[in-house]
């Protein structure tokens, strides 16, 4: 919204100037140094800037290679989106996706790399590739967000100083020894406050993190991710506190998840999917020692908004929107 109105006015100020300098210059010339300083003051506000552009990383794999197109086709509209950068979390990409299709067809650079043993944590691997990027934002391959509300938390996750991790997907945990807890968005919601926002929809400063996550006195924790086959979002969630940061949620505007009706995911078991994040809590917390997530209070009647649809009977893990 800055940056239109930015355009606007100062297009606006030359514009309104027209007649008067018309009145003084009537020959061509003068009416083209006009309209070529108009130009240059659209294409100087209205550039990309390191502010205002972003990349989107996602992974998958076999079972949901299907999804990359519609994914694609949907987040390449949004403005100030430079490049996608797809994951692929296992073998047979060449056989299951046409990458040069893709490639052709793309409206914005579309990256593909191939991993090939697979495992969550493939998904914060750091990437020479990214050095460049300021704001990386991490989707799940089968959520579509609208892209007001993508360049919403662009900037919220700017005015942070990319210090926290803003998404749309909050979660509590309470911590304790020997057992800890996990709350899914209603009962979150119903609390009132969080101290996570789940990774997999997210922006965050990959550069600061990533590195953290891989560290090899990490590698245990790793190990408990690869084991439950579940839980990287609760690690990074720990892994970017130790480093002073927290999590921003912003209430999406429109948000699909179409693994809740494809049935290709791991959260489709809910009391197995609560369990198992309680079980990873546990090790975290013990890992971590005093590490604090940072809890923040929802802020819906203040920014005028209207919570989510939640309701346990239908869903422990997600509210609708």
């Amino acid at each position: 919204a800055l940056l239109k109105a930015q355009i606007l006015t100062h297009s606006a100020r030359f514009i309104s100037g027209f007649g008067r300098f018309m009145g003084r210059h009537r020959d061509r010339s003068s009416l083209a140094l006009l309209l070529s300083a108009v130009a240059t003051v659209v294409l100087w506000y209205g550039r990309p800037t390191r502010q205002t552009s972003y990349t989107i990383l996602t992974m998958t794999y076999e079972k949901r290679g299907a999804m990359v197109e519609g994914f694609i086709g949907h987040y390449e509209t949004c403005g100030g989106l430079d490049s996608i950068l797809v994951v692929w979390n296992g073998p047979d990409m060449e056989s299951t996706i046409d990458t040069a299709h893709i490639h052709a067809t793309s409206r914005v650079p579309v990256r593909f790399r191939a991993e090939g043993k697979p495992s969550l944590n493939n998904r914060y691997r750091p990437d020479p590739h990214l050095s460049d990027i300021d704001a990386l934002l991490i989707l799940d391959d089968d959520l579509r967000i609208d892209c007001d509300s993508v360049q919403r938390a662009l900037g919220a996750f700017h005015r942070s100083r990319r210090q926290d991790i803003v998404g749309w997907f909050p979660r509590f945990a309470m911590l304790g020894t020997p057992h800890s807890y996990y709350l899914g968005e209603p009962r979150t919601i119903k609390r009132g406050e969080y101290n996570l926002i789940l990774s997999g929809a997210a922006f965050v400063d990959h550069r600061r993190y990533f590195e953290l996550y891989w560290a090899p006195e990490l590698a245990e924790m790793r190990a408990v991710v690869d084991s439950e086959w579940n839980c990287d979002d609760l690690l990074f969630n720990f892994v970017v506190a130790t480093a002073g940061g927290g999590s921003h949620y912003l209430r999406a505007g429109t948000l699909t998840d179409l693994s809740r009706t494809t049935g290709v995911g791991i959260s489709h078991d809910e009391d197995g999917f609560v369990r198992k994040a309680g079980n990873c809590l546990r090790r975290f917390h013990e890992h971590f020692g005093d590490t604090r997530l940072k809890t923040s209070r929802f802020r819906f009647s203040e920014d005028g908004e209207i919570p989510p649809d939640c309701d346990e009977r239908r869903s422990k893990l997600f509210c609708q929107y």
